[in-house]
């Protein structure tokens, strides 16, 4: 959470927890009351570096495995592609494995 505007008492012994604390506690409360219900669902961010000869494989493993194309890349003077995948956790732990 971020404080952007405090008026605090004038009097520094008045000036504590004890008066931004209950604030801060109403405020998230409220936050809490006033969210909607939702479910997130963990992904994978996985970063494969690869030669082009080698992108059907990528892309027909990714079907397979549920996975997403985030970003798909070359970089400047090299030959291969640089590919950022979203996927699912919940699908297959990992890559290598086929059932």
């Amino acid at each position: 959470m971020q404080v952007c505007d405090v008026v605090l008492h004038t009097d520094a012994i008045h000036r504590g927890g004890g008066q931004i604390i209950p604030t801060c506690r109403r405020a998230i409360y409220a936050a809490q009351i006033t969210a909607g219900p939702r479910l997130c669902e963990p992904i994978y961010l996985v970063e494969i570096q690869a030669p082009e000869n080698a992108l059907g494989g990528i892309y027909s493993v990714l079907n397979q495995k549920r996975g997403h194309v985030f970003e798909e890349m070359q970089r400047p003077g090299q030959t291969s592609l640089l590919f950022v995948i979203v996927r699912r956790c919940c699908s297959a732990p990992v890559f290598a494995s086929d059932p």
